[in-house]
């Protein structure tokens, strides 16, 4: 009997061990950009790997997302206010997402930063199956991904952060 007990407690510490080991390996938050180069709709190549030194938010949006309609201004004045400290903004259309209107929106919004149309998913793949909108991805300097924000942004905690990397 005391045979059976030591040996249910020892695979039983086993067991909470190895899922404790395989739940901090999955959770990292932090890994490396994707390589990958995107085509803007204004033609410019942009290689994320390439944006190195300079923090980046990645961001998935679509048309018909009411939300991201209603960031749209704030990442505008975001743009405005920390491009020149060298801040980057990168709007990724999703898939499904007509062409036609994602570049009319971005002709109608004067979107000062480079829209991407990710016709065949690349980078929704690459980002991690990217499916909700709007998701966020902040970049640090060194190409590392810091954060993802699904849903609404708080973009005073976003600004904090990223006039930390600008200025740090």
């Amino acid at each position: 009997m005391k045979q059976k007990g030591k040996w249910i407690a020892g695979t039983t510490l086993c067991l909470l061990l190895v899922a404790f080991v395989t739940s901090v390996y999955l959770l990292q938050p932090v890994k490396d950009v994707p390589e990958l180069s995107l085509q803007a709709i204004d033609g410019q190549t942009i290689n994320l790997a390439g944006l190195k030194g300079v923090p980046t938010l990645v961001t998935f949006w679509a048309t018909s997302c009411s939300t991201c309609m209603q960031e749209m201004p704030h990442l505008i004045d975001l743009y405005h206010e920390l491009n020149a400290d060298g801040f980057e903004i990168i709007a990724i259309a999703m898939a499904y997402d007509p062409p036609n209107r994602v570049v009319q929106l971005a002709r109608d919004r004067s979107l000062p930063y480079p829209v991407i149309l990710d016709i065949k998913g690349n980078a929704a793949r690459a980002f991690g199956d990217i499916s909700v909108t709007p998701t966020s991805i902040l970049v640090g300097p060194d190409g590392k991904i810091l954060k993802t924000l699904k849903g609404k942004i708080d973009f005073e905690s976003l600004r904090q952060q990223i006039r930390q990397m600008q200025f740090a």
